[in-house]
């Protein structure tokens, strides 16, 4: 399943940086599972059919060609 990343709120921290909290599909989003980098506002994010892990659309689809389970728990698709 694919979704867009959408900021759901932003806040400023007292060293005057912007903080943000990133959702898709109404879930908290914060690292890709693959890569590890973290999401932001905009990308397109991947969620595994079986067991719900999360990536970058385009990091998921690179591991797919390489391997059907999942790249967290194996979970064959």
């Amino acid at each position: 399943m694919l979704a867009p990343v959408e900021i759901e709120s932003r806040r400023m921290t007292k060293e005057g940086k912007s903080k943000l909290k990133l959702t898709a599909l109404g879930i908290r989003v914060h690292k890709c599972s693959i890569c590890l980098s973290q999401f932001r506002a905009g990308d397109i994010m991947a969620m595994m059919p079986k067991c719900s892990h999360l990536g970058h659309q385009r990091c998921v689809v690179n591991w797919l060609i390489k391997d059907a389970r999942c790249m967290v728990c194996r979970e064959p698709l």
